[in-house]
């Protein structure tokens, strides 16, 4: 897969004002010249270089036994 800059990316905006896409990956990394505001844990901080990864079962969820996202029908 080809990484697009963002020069590139607003080439392909649709004209009717539809800027959404959506993708699916296991980790994105954003890098920028200048700093760029992240919130971590609820905390502003600055960076100029982030990764956000998707890590299977790092999270532990409590929910109730007829929860619908407990099944893999839709």
């Amino acid at each position: 897969m080809a990484l697009l800059t963002p020069r590139e990316s607003c080439k392909s905006f649709s004209p009717d004002g539809e800027y959404i896409s959506y993708w699916q990956t296991p980790w994105a990394e954003v890098c920028t010249e200048e700093a760029i505001p992240v919130n971590l844990d609820g905390e502003p901080v600055r960076f100029s270089s982030v990764r956000y990864e998707a890590v299977p079962s790092a999270i532990r969820l409590i929910v109730p036994p007829d929860c619908p996202l407990l099944s893999a029908q839709p």
